[in-house]
């Protein structure tokens, strides 16, 4: 089952990724999984398994192409922006902090319709008015991509209605009851607990985000718990098997136990909404109850695997979703911490050499007896009851450490991979929040539930609901004090993280496969007797057995000269995600133009650690710092802005920056021009920026920033330039390095750009920051023909209100054989060094 869910993955990327190299490596991957699981089987097993696994591969391909040619021919075939009615059914609701949101499957697949009532129950067929808008690509490295998120969700448009009429309203669905529970248990949250712990255990126990606060949210991600905000596998663990353990221990039949857990699981997993994690866990939990009733052995490999090729097969695009990405391979992780988890305890059982256990009797501490052979040791009959409690806590607490370091290392290379940065407490945050979280969901489920009818006894209940949430924000606002609390890593290398992945269960695939030490412990009779009753049991009912038992011994191999190299590899995949994650990342010079709307928004780095942004704001994108400038920088691993030029004081150049100051981003200094008019705008950013440890420099003319072989130079305003118009003075930089030219003019107009031709500051550029977006009164004939530049970059929002970029100005710029490139169409583009020649290319988000 392992071997069909990774040819059916292996399938899913070949198509994704049919454009470049990936396939060669893929198949190499592919062949290097697959080979040592085919070879020890006959020749005509061999054939059959790698028949079924082409067809799979096939079946993903072909699967994904016809999603990708369907999802296309819709949104060429939809007209959007203007007004269109639209028949479906619901199939869905979610309530949302100041709308509720109907999921309508039609004929265009789902549209997803915001309106202002949930009266309309679910089954109903609805006509829905209003304007259809597709979903926004990402333009610029580093940001969500919303419009990719939803495709692989087969949801097409969004619709916020002016009105939404049924015409067929059949009577209450199974659904609409547990949307209607749903929506009642979170009132009784609401009015029992205060706004941030009726956001929190709602999302918890219910599944409804829409009265989660946005910057408790924030917090928990960053903290590395944002997990237990998410229904999957914990919840389901929890609520099924406590239910089915519960039935159990009133002697309930199993089949009984196992339907009536089952059909609880299904119930919380529909109206939480039926997210990719939960439904894993789902399949899961079946799957187990399935083995109870019939008596066999669980394997959760097995389980595992068939839960990835359900949910593929339902929709190969499930897999570049990161709750899909992060169930799986948590829940991998698990699987293969619990098998190497065994493997240490069937050591420790056999294995004791120089140890000494001391005991205390009466006050008098009393050794272990060694016999006379080194490495042979017996227990003592009378200490070993005295022993067993504190042995088995040292050892579970041993053992949950090292669960959690196991399930850390595989997560972390993801974290970064999604985030671009990762919590570095995360492992001793989760030891804390983990064994709570199941009182924290029963409590607030048998909370929500009494409120319904009983109100003095759930107020009584979430009370202890509130003393563990409150627990939890002192306990992050504790890690978020210790330095190094969380590290921006940048988004690593493909090729680095598969080789990581690769050499990481590669080593515990060969430490399970490996035969236990030389050293032998010599147990007391009666103990022994005990040990082999286990293992009998253990063979009679294997709790977790499969295909980890099918890897052989490896023998003699520990006296093998090349053994110790072996062992040592054990440690290469934390070696190298050190590197991957910490080392400082070193790109070459680049200049980006970011897309940020109708605004600006440039960074400038060096390629030996200098880092510099030039304005960033945005008057059409609401958050552009947290949503569009914040998530590019991290990308990049820029853990700190050295410079920050504010070309002037409107807002489409300081919105950005001026988030980002008072989120504390680090930011070494603030350049303003010595002849900017001493107003709000000014004010408010200097506060910001003292507020920040930001230090702010006045410029003008002739001040220049230096790198290491590379320079920067102000060429406009002087200190005598005023003027009360701020575009004016807006500061204009060159750039220099290695024959590159880059003019960065802010907003000036005509008068400035002659002004500049005047004084003889000029030359020919290689680019030009368009000024003032492209309007009309900028870029003048004077001004180009002095500067000839080859490059002409505009940067302004899609259907702006100014009517940038002007006609006139565009004619300019093609008389003077400049090649034009505009963000709203190009996205980010970047200018990049390689090998010392210099290149361009602009974002794609289907490249």
């Amino acid at each position: 089952m392992c071997l069909f869910a990774l040819s059916f993955i292996f399938g899913t990327v070949l198509y994704c990724r049919s454009e470049d190299v990936w396939p060669a490596v893929l198949l190499l991957l592919g062949a290097a999984i697959g080979f040592p699981l085919l070879a020890g089987r006959r020749k005509k097993e061999s054939m059959v398994l790698a028949g079924i696994c082409m067809i799979l591969i096939l079946t993903a391909f072909f699967r994904c192409r016809y999603l990708d040619l369907a999802y296309f021919q819709i949104q060429s075939s939809v007209s959007t922006g203007v007004d269109t009615e639209l028949t479906g059914v619901i199939y869905q609701k979610e309530i949302k902090s100041n709308t509720y949101l109907y999921y309508l499957r039609t004929q265009y697949k789902t549209i997803l319709i915001y309106f202002d009532s949930d009266e309309i129950p679910i089954g109903s067929v609805v006509a829905a008015r209003g304007e259809l808008e597709s979903f926004s690509h990402a333009t610029n490295e580093g940001v969500f991509d919303l419009a990719g998120y939803y495709q692989y969700q087969n949801i097409s448009f969004r619709m916020f209605a002016d009105e939404v009429t049924p015409t067929d309203v059949p009577g209450r669905s199974f659904r609409e009851c547990l949307y209607q529970l749903q929506k009642h248990v979170s009132d009784v949250f609401s009015s029992e607990l205060n706004a941030r712990d009726a956001g929190v255990l709602a999302t918890l126990v219910t599944g409804n985000k829409g009265l989660l606060d946005q910057e408790v949210k924030e917090l928990y991600q960053d903290a590395g718990i944002s997990h237990i905000l998410a229904i999957s596998g914990l919840h389901i663990s929890v609520l099924g098997l406590g239910v089915f353990r519960f039935l159990r221990r009133i002697r309930c039949s199993y089949p009984v136990s196992a339907i009536v857990g089952s059909t609880v699981v299904v119930c919380f997993v529909i109206m939480s909404g039926m997210g990719v994690s939960s439904r894993r866990a789902l399949i899961m939990y079946l799957l187990l109850m399935g083995a109870e009733v019939m008596r066999r052995a669980y394997d959760s490999l097995n389980a595992l695997s068939i839960a990835a090729l359900i949910l593929l097969i339902q929709n190969p695009m499930n897999l570049y979703q990161s709750g899909f990405q992060f169930s799986f391979l948590a829940m991998g992780a698990i699987v293969l911490s619990s098998q190497v988890t065994r493997k240490l305890r069937e050591e420790r059982g056999s294995v004791c050499s120089r140890v000494r256990i001391f005991a205390k009797r009466g006050g008098v501490f009393s050794r272990m007896v060694f016999s006379g052979k080194k490495g042979v040791c017996s227990v003592p009959q009378d200490c070993e009851a005295e022993l067993t409690t504190a042995r088995r806590f040292m050892q579970g607490l041993a053992e949950r450490l090292q669960s959690g370091a196991f399930l850390q290392l595989f997560l972390l290379p993801l974290t970064a991979w999604i985030y671009y940065e990762v919590p570095m407490y995360a492992l001793f945050l989760n030891m804390l929040v983990l064994p709570l979280c199941s009182w924290l969901l029963g409590a607030g489920l048998l909370g929500g539930l009494l409120g319904l009818y009983f109100t003095q006894i759930s107020k009584w209940i979430l009370i202890l609901c509130h003393f563990i949430l409150l627990l939890y924000e002192k306990s992050i606002a504790v890690v978020n004090c210790l330095p190094f609390s969380q590290v921006i890593t940048g988004k690593p290398s493909a090729w680095m993280l598969l080789l990581y992945y690769v050499l990481l269960v590669g080593a515990c695939l060969w430490y399970l496969g490996k035969k236990a030490d030389s050293g032998v412990c010599e147990l007391p009779q009666d103990s022994e007797m005990r040990h082999r009753s286990s293992d009998s049991e253990m063979r009679h009912r294997p709790p977790d057995s499969g295909i980890w038992d099918r890897f052989p011994d490896s023998g003699t191999r520990d006296s093998h000269p090349g053994f110790t190299l072996i062992r040592f590899a054990c440690f290469l995949p934390v070696i190298l995600l050190i590197c991957i994650l910490f080392l400082p990342k070193r790109e070459g010079c680049r200049v980006d133009f970011l897309d940020v709307g109708q605004g600006d928004g440039i960074y400038l780095s060096d390629g030996d650690g200098m880092h510099v942004m030039i304005d960033g704001g945005s008057s059409s994108e609401n958050e552009v710092g947290a949503y569009r400038i914040e998530p590019f920088l991290k990308y990049h691993a820029v853990k700190k802005i050295d410079v920050w030029i504010l070309t002037h004081g409107d807002a489409d150049h300081y919105s950005g920056l001026l988030e980002l100051l008072e989120d504390g981003y680090p930011v070494g200094y603030l350049l303003l021009a010595k002849s900017m008019p001493e107003d709000e705008t000014r004010e408010t950013l200097i506060e910001a920026a003292k507020a920040n440890g930001t230090e702010v420099v006045f410029v003008e003319t002739g001040d220049s920033i230096r790198f290491e072989d590379a320079e920067m130079t102000c060429l406009y305003p002087s200190s005598e330039d005023t003027g009360d118009d701020t575009n004016a003075l807006s500061q204009v930089w060159v750039f220099e390095k290695d024959g590159m030219s880059m003019l960065f003019t802010g907003d000036i107009g005509e008068e400035q750009e002659e002004l500049l031709v005047e004084r003889g500051l000029l030359l020919d550029c290689v680019v030009l920051k368009a000024a003032h977006h492209g309007s009309k009164y900028s870029s003048c004939d004077a001004f180009l023909e002095a500067v000839l530049p080859e490059y002409a970059v505009i940067s302004c929002g899609e259907g702006n209100s100014y009517g940038h970029p002007h006609a006139d100005t565009l004619q300019r710029l093609e008389d003077v054989g400049s090649e034009i490139l505009q963000t709203q169409e190009a996205g980010q583009i970047t200018f990049y060094e390689k090998r010392g020649n210099w290149r361009m290319r602009v974002y794609n988000s289907s490249d």
